[in-house]
């Protein structure tokens, strides 16, 4: 073997052994680069992150001036993630970017606000070519109702419930202390470095990602329970059971049987305490999501309907129509959205939905929006 001992090696299909060398990054915006296509080397636990923005602007300073974050991620439980990058051969990475972090933490909840973020998260999807709304909802992965969540991001915005992650390929030890102190004295907000290192060798690009500065104290004061569930037409109705009576769980064995029906097939979501499906329908190449039925963590389950993601989408991109489809689901009895439903995602209750005829009135109405989709046949 010629390649020298670096600590790491690959095992090829041949039995061949290759050492791998750690290189530096030859610039820092390949690293940054990294981090916005792979953000899933930051986590070094349970959490996932979605890029907001890279270069996200933050006004500072008492004359207002405006500094650029290099990366605004949040996570799946919709904490604001704020990633300074550096490399170890840069001087800043000391003092200089600690100050430049914590200066724009204290600016955030002055300057951003949940809208503002969305804002954000809506431009980075259109540069990179997807449909926002459609690359949040793969994201939460039908743990959270999209209106929740924002509405917890604002939440976290406001209480300074916030992370911030100093990245480099290696991260000195004066700042491992001055990380470990600030992570152990800031509550709520989470303070940690990420070395992400790389090494090449036989073709190959590794990075080998680790947390700095998280100590026992700090990790237990502020740990949150971590979600996942992989739910399915059993466990949905055995959590409904739990929670509802016979008429909700009608409702929803219902609208499980009219997704099936028209679906071509029925994703089933990953909360932690309440289980979800959302039937997913094809029209011509595209999917379409038209609502997601949530069992309810202590019970009240709904149906969200989702106007925000209709509206990207041909047959209901035009305001017009996304109001007849609002006006149409408020015509059943019991059912009263508010005008603004249109651009987010509205719930009613399944109980609402129980009495009479109004189940069958609902999904009327969803027939109806098939027709105007062109919906493929299951």
């Amino acid at each position: 073997m010629s390649a020298p001992h670096t600590g790491i090696f690959l095992i090829g299909k041949d039995g061949e052994l290759t050492g791998l060398r750690e290189e530096p990054y030859e610039q820092e915006l390949v690293l940054q680069t990294l981090i916005s296509r792979y953000p899933q080397i930051l986590s070094g636990s349970p959490r996932r992150f979605l890029l907001i923005r890279q270069e996200a602007p933050v006004r500072h300073g008492e004359n207002g001036a405006t500094g650029w974050l290099d990366h605004l991620f949040l996570d799946d439980l919709g904490v604001p993630t704020l990633v300074e990058v550096k490399r170890s051969t840069d001087a800043r990475i000391r003092r200089e970017v600690v100050g430049q972090l914590l200066d724009y933490a204290a600016n955030v909840a002055f300057d951003w606000d949940a809208e503002r973020l969305q804002d954000f998260f809506e431009g980075t999807c259109e540069t990179a070519g997807r449909e926002s709304a459609e690359a949040l909802e793969e994201f939460l992965e039908g743990e959270t109702p999209v209106d929740q969540y924002w509405e917890t991001v604002k939440t976290n915005l406001q209480a300074g419930k916030i992370r911030l992650l100093f990245v480099a390929d290696r991260i000195p030890t004066d700042l491992r202390r001055i990380i470990e102190f600030l992570n152990n004295q800031m509550d709520p907000c989470e303070v940690l470095g990420v070395e992400i290192r790389q090494f090449n060798g036989g073709g190959v690009q590794t990075l080998v990602p680790s947390i700095v500065g998280q100590t026992v104290e700090a990790e237990e004061r502020k740990r949150v329970s971590t979600p996942g569930n992989n739910w399915d037409e059993e466990s949905f109705f055995e959590r409904l059971e739990q929670t509802a009576d016979a008429p909700v769980i009608g409702v929803a064995t219902k609208l499980l049987q009219w997704s099936k029906r028209n679906s071509k097939y029925v994703w089933w979501g990953k909360g932690k305490t309440q289980g979800s499906f959302v039937p997913s329908i094809r029209a011509g190449d595209s999917k379409h999501n038209p609502f997601a039925v949530f069992s309810g963590a202590k019970g009240d389950p709904v149906v969200e309907i989702y106007f925000q993601w209709l509206a990207g989408k041909p047959a209901f991109s035009e305001e017009t129509k996304r109001r007849e489809l609002l006006d149409m689901l408020n015509a059943i009895d019991g059912v009263n959205l508010p005008e603004d439903s249109i651009s987010r995602r509205p719930s009613i209750p399944l109980a609402v939905l129980a009495e009479g005829d109004r189940a069958e009135r609902f999904l009327r109405v969803f027939d109806w929006y098939l027709g105007q989709i062109g919906a493929t046949p299951a």
